[in-house]
């Protein structure tokens, strides 16, 4: 991966004698002698096929300047990319006290080494040769045991896979293989049989194919569960992929921030989030840890002051009932519009009244009148 990152595959790799006579004669090897050259891409190839130790000490020297400034390149990649549980002590892999990893830190670096561009074409090779050198006449002819990749035991999907094996670690094997938008990495450690490392690869990417799918989702759908308090604001991937378990699906995901975010916020802070998915036990299983960063709002939100605090409470208050009492007046105006509307047609059906009593006492007295005339 570093070696992709920080040199041009037609750079020429010159074999000094530590390189070719530190490692063990019995280890893997493509008899490199000293001084000779061959090309950053011959030696990436050997690595890749025959697990050439004496061409991972080349390549070491090409990038790194010498073993041991490479060395301590690889141990800064590991804990950027954040594998906490490795360390290097050298470039090709052959046992050393101070010299370890874990499957789960070996598929992290997997993870950023297929993003590499040319990466995967070099761990999916099944042939190459190197041909007569200013040291060796003849042409080198590497052919791929590794079973995922020479057909013998053919996967759908697979874009790399790395054999090895010391006495002490036994049989390892790391394997990549995507279909649609779905990458899964296998990484196999500790097996006591050559053919356990080929099965179980094979097993654990059935089951990660068939019991998982890839979905996306925006954060930002999850934002109602983020307690950030009243000052802080959140910003967040726009859109994050991950694997869900068949049979869930969105509505199953919570999403956890660092307690260190549960307040407000001085200046900006990057924190972890980490959404989760709880089976039928209860129990929760972390599917995706990313980081977002959470901010202040603006100064000129926040106030400079206890009473520039107290006038921002207010402020905040008013406009959150501004639109309840929006609401309210034309509600009230319809009311009074319409009780005056009532006491209006009150006032003009008495007023009617009152004259029809007017006029029948004034017809009745006229009545009376007339009969005394008579």
């Amino acid at each position: 991966m570093l070696a992709l990152k920080n040199a041009e595959m037609a750079d020429v790799i010159t074999m000094s004698s530590d390189a070719v006579f530190s490692i063990d004669r019995d280890s893997s090897h493509v008899a490199l002698d000293v001084d000779e050259q061959i090309t950053l891409e011959q030696a990436m190839y050997a690595l890749s096929i025959e697990s050439a130790n004496d061409a991972a000490n080349g390549i070491a020297e090409l990038v790194g300047g010498s073993m041991e400034n490479f060395v301590a390149m690889m141990n800064v990649a590991v804990k950027e990319i954040g594998a906490e549980n490795t360390q290097f002590a050298n470039a090709h892999g052959l046992f050393e006290e101070d010299h370890y990893t874990t499957a789960y830190d070996m598929a992290k670096i997997t993870a950023e080494a297929i993003k590499v561009p040319g990466f995967t074409d070099v761990f999916s090779a099944t042939y190459f040769e190197i041909p007569p050198t200013n040291k060796q006449p003849d042409t080198r002819y590497f052919g791929n045991r590794n079973k995922l990749l020479n057909g013998e035991m053919p996967y759908e999907g697979i874009i790399m896979s790395k054999t090895g094996w010391t006495s002490e670690s036994q049989h390892t094997l790391v394997t990549a293989a995507k279909r649609g938008e779905t990458t899964l990495i296998v990484v196999v450690m500790k097996s006591s049989t050559s053919n356990d490392k080929w099965d179980d690869t094979v097993q654990l990417l059935d089951y990660g194919f068939s019991q998982f799918y890839r979905t996306e989702i925006s954060i930002s759908q999850l934002a109602s569960q983020l307690d950030l308090g009243t000052k802080s604001e959140i910003s967040e991937p726009n859109m994050v992929s991950l694997l869900l378990p068949s049979g869930k699906n969105l509505s199953d995901l919570a999403v956890h921030l660092d307690g260190s975010a549960s307040q407000a916020v001085e200046s900006a802070i990057t924190v972890p989030l980490c959404l989760q998915s709880n089976d039928s036990t209860g129990s929760e299983d972390d599917l995706l840890e990313t980081q977002v960063t959470i901010s202040p709002i603006a100064a000129s939100e926040q106030g400079t002051s206890e009473s520039d605090e107290g006038n921002d409470v207010s402020t905040e208050a008013a406009k959150n009932h501004a639109f309840p009492i929006i609401l309210i007046i034309p509600l009230i105006v319809f009311v009074v519009a319409t009780i005056i509307g009532i006491l209006r047609l009150r006032a003009n059906h008495l007023r009617r009244k009152r004259r029809r009593r007017k006029r029948n006492r004034q017809t009745k007295s006229y009545r009376n009148a007339d009969q005394w005339k008579w």
